[in-house]
């Protein structure tokens, strides 16, 4: 299967997004938007929005570079092929660990919520009216962003015809999925045989993030007769950490 780089398409999609917000903030003096009527809301909000694209923008064209060197192999360490039947178990157990990881995630954040709540409630009906309303988006968002993962996941198990992975220097393609910390901020933190998981590379990495770190971990299952070439890439890995 020829690998294509969808990066691409995302650095032009956050274009995009950028220009209609700085569409929208010119659009003020433009059609003599009243300031005080919601025109400077909207040159704020557009602003913000067009900058945000822009560097979301330059963050994938970085993407985008990273994989086109893998594709044409440099830096490759593994390039795997599977067998779908194989794909598809591994998948399987993928998503029943995302879902438990998921549930326990919106148990914590429900509960934190329910407790804002009930204090702000306490101190202000009115105000809980608004609070309990901004409550309710987050923990849709959370539910969306958890049914967004296990649809995707079995989206991959569906369609992987001839599943394959590139493990690089600088990231992991897993078949579709494009993963790198080759970027600022980004640090690969361990590597190693994922616990629990017989025959499953786990790669961790940590980037910046508003709230301190973000940390995405990877689980590479590894084809039969390949463990000799798994064991070469957890070392040559290894000496990427830090």
């Amino acid at each position: 299967m020829a690998i294509r780089n969808t990066q691409m398409r995302r650095v032009w999609i956050s274009l995009g997004v950028g220009a209609a917000g700085f569409l929208a903030a010119a659009s003020v003096p433009l059609f003599d938007i009243d300031i005080f009527a919601g025109g400077g809301a909207m040159i704020m909000v557009g602003l913000l929005i067009g900058f945000t694209g822009l560097v979301v923008a330059l963050l994938f064209v970085k993407f985008a570079r990273v994989l086109a060197r893998m594709i044409r192999g440099e830096g490759v360490l593994a390039h795997w092929t599977y067998d779908p039947a194989f794909w598809k178990t591994f998948l399987a157990t993928e998503e029943r660990e995302v879902k438990s990881e998921m549930r326990g995630l919106f148990i914590i954040v429900a509960s934190l919520c329910g407790l804002v709540f009930v204090s702000v409630l306490i101190a202000d009906v009115r105000a809980a009216m608004w609070v309990g309303a901004a409550l309710a988006v987050t923990l849709a968002l959370c539910a969306l962003g958890a049914w967004h993962r296990v649809r995707c996941l079995r989206g991959d198990a569906s369609s992987a015809a001839s599943p394959e992975v590139l493990i690089g220097r600088e990231g992991v393609w897993l078949n579709g999925d494009f993963f790198t910390w080759a970027f600022v901020s980004a640090r690969l933190e361990s590597v190693g045989m994922a616990e629990g998981r017989d025959g499953v590379i786990e790669i961790y990495f940590t980037s910046a993030a508003k709230n301190g770190r973000q940390e995405t971990t990877i689980h590479i299952p590894v084809p039969q007769g390949k463990e000799a070439e798994a064991a070469s890439v957890l070392k040559a890995l290894e000496r990427e950490i830090g």
